[in-house]
């Protein structure tokens, strides 16, 4: 992970997960662990921040339909999907 990424659904900063000390670790191993087995995730987990991307700026930027949105899904996503 990069540092220095806010989450924004969950207030959490990548820098936590890469300067966590071994006790963090063990618990979200364990709740991943959970989460594998019996086949479920914690609502947060699936919420995403949507952010609207110009597809042309140099057409009208008030024009809905030159945008697309971005997800930003959050810091524990990430982990899961590295892992």
């Amino acid at each position: 992970m990069k540092p220095h990424k806010a989450d924004e659904v969950e207030d959490v900063s990548s820098d936590l997960l890469i300067n966590g000390c071994h006790k963090l670790f063990v618990y979200l191993t364990l709740l991943f662990n959970i989460m594998v087995r019996h086949g479920v995730s914690p609502r947060n987990m699936a919420l995403s921040t949507l952010v609207p991307i110009p597809k042309n700026r140099k057409k009208s930027v008030n024009d809905s339909n030159n945008y697309r949105a971005i997800a930003l899904g959050s810091v524990s996503d990430k982990v899961i999907d590295n892992i």
